[in-house]
């Protein structure tokens, strides 16, 4: 049987019915440029969703790198420092290396170092030599002991910073630093746990200050401590009477210093029954005799001889002193007497207010 055109076994239709390939291609394009939109939309909503995330933190983020940028820059200059030092110590070894063939020992190159202030020296010795920062030279002093009496305050914060000890034998530290007359390294060495009492020769540090004229170094050993009446030396000495016999402009003021601190005890004496006023009329230090005095100092205070302060002033200038001492006498007497004369008025006064008070309570009852 022919078939008809209708019949669906009618190929020649079939095949005009079914898509081209021009026909497919467009749809196909069409299709994967859809799922590419797609694809593109799901990935900037992504990147949306990350930025907003990103967006959270942004502040944060800021808030931290500024805090780290103080923090950083102090790195920097804690590296700026270091890389000097370390130039520092390169820059120390040929005058090192010309010691060495000098045949110096490397216990004196560090320790004279020290004394000279060379602080690159001092750290290419510890840093590179591996020398101990507590070695000794032949003297047996330590680096941190020529730092102190050479007043070298970086080289002793440095040496203290590598666990330097102090020295106990000998002259101790502290009173190197005394002596030395720097109050700042005074106050280094007593931070580093030094006793304000360790007396060398019998003297304290305390004394060896006012006797120096040290005052600012007398006043950081108070504030840790010292004994400001300490008596010191065979003559049984307190820094007080140090100052009383000092004549000079510096032993003056140190004088003066002292009387002015709560803690004096300007009547002390020493074994032989002397006061710090005994000590001033000996030297004949005028200007110490009439601040004694002036501080409640007893005028005819006897020494174990029997001896008063102006028994102690030679002949010649024994008339002056007297002078200053009847001046003196004079003085408090006239105190003495307002005081006498203010008391009796306010006892003049009482009796008067308390007979008038007598007086109305009576006409009051009659």
């Amino acid at each position: 049987m022919k078939p008809t055109a209708t019949s669906p076994f009618d190929m020649t239709s079939l095949a005009e019915s079914l898509p081209t390939k021009e026909q497919k291609k467009p749809d196909i394009e069409k299709q994967r440029l859809q799922e590419r939109i797609e694809e593109l939309q799901k990935a900037n909503e992504g990147l949306v969703q990350r930025v907003g995330r990103r967006d959270n933190t942004i502040l944060e983020q800021k808030k931290q790198i500024e805090e780290l940028q103080g923090a950083n820059a102090s790195l920097e200059e804690k590296i700026k420092l270091k890389d000097k030092d370390l130039v520092d110590m390169i820059n120390a070894k040929p005058r090192y290396d010309e010691m060495k063939r000098l045949n110096h020992y490397d216990s004196e190159i560090f320790v004279d170092a020290a004394a000279s202030g060379d602080l690159p020296m001092v750290k290419y010795c510890l840093y590179f030599v591996r020398i101990s920062v507590n070695t000794i030279n032949a003297k047996r002093l330590t680096a941190l002991d020529k730092a102190v009496d050479g007043g070298h305050e970086p080289v002793v914060i440095y040496l203290f910073d590598c666990k330097a000890k102090l020295c106990e034998e000998g002259k101790p530290t502290l009173y190197r630093a005394v002596e030395n007359g720097i109050s700042r390294i005074v106050q280094l060495v007593l931070e580093h746990d030094a006793r304000p009492e360790h007396r060398y020769k019998d003297r304290t540090p305390f004394f060896a200050a006012c006797a120096l004229a040290h005052v600012t170094c007398a006043k950081v050993l108070l504030s840790f401590g010292a004994d400001i009446n300490a008596r010191c030396t065979e003559e049984h000495l307190s820094a007080l009477d140090v100052a009383a016999w000092d004549k000079s402009e510096k032993g003056c003021k140190v004088l003066d210093w002292l009387l002015k601190q709560k803690k004096i005890n300007v009547h002390s004496v020493n074994k032989h029954n002397k006061s710090a006023l005994h000590w001033a009329c000996k030297a004949e230090n005028v200007h110490a005799t009439k601040a004694l005095l002036a501080a409640g100092v007893d005028s005819n205070q006897c020494t174990d001889k029997n001896q008063r302060p102006l028994d102690l002033v030679s002949k010649k200038n024994r008339e002056e002193f007297r002078l200053i001492f009847e001046e003196h006498e004079e003085k408090i007497s006239k105190e003495k007497q307002a005081y006498d004369d203010t008391q009796s008025r306010i006892t003049l006064d009482e009796r008067s207010v308390t007979q008038s008070h007598v007086t109305r309570e009576l006409s009051h009852k009659k």
